[in-house]
């Protein structure tokens, strides 16, 4: 996937979370959908969390450290506690900073560091380069 299209997919994708969360409040983000899953909160945080990896994956910043990012890993436990969840303003500003640092690093990729290998590979591919990991990431954003 070139950087072009890998933009326009996570401008898609950034356009259509915005549209179907809308104006949920941070109360109405924790409750647990019945019968199994997680909480718009969880995974508006794992949402952020992965485009952290993905920023680290590309040399740019993340917004939240491994540690904020923790609590909504992939396969991480249900929120069970309002405790236990960021509030929803938060993550939501993370995610706008994470839209904006994501357009910026992908941006200023070269056609070398493209074609480089990837330093990681959510998908486990040993030949993963910073170019397939775009379309790797398009595909999760969505």
């Amino acid at each position: 996937m070139n950087p072009d299209s890998f933009l326009l997919q996570i401008h898609v994708s950034y356009q259509v979370v915005k549209a179907n969360i809308g104006e949920i409040t941070h109360e109405e983000s924790l409750k647990q959908p019945a019968p199994a899953g997680n909480c718009l909160n969880w995974v508006l945080g794992h949402l952020v969390a992965t485009r952290c990896d993905f920023l680290r994956g590309v040399g740019g910043e993340p917004v939240w450290g491994k540690a904020e990012c923790a609590p909504y890993a992939r396969h991480g436990e249900p929120i069970q506690s309002p405790s236990d969840a960021k509030p929803l303003e938060a993550i939501w500003k993370a995610y706008e900073e994470t839209q904006q640092r994501i357009k910026k690093t992908v941006s200023a990729l070269t056609p070398s560091q493209l074609a480089a290998k990837s330093e990681f590979s959510p998908s486990n591919n040993p030949n993963e380069t910073t170019g397939s990991l775009l379309t790797v990431f398009a595909f999760h954003d969505a």
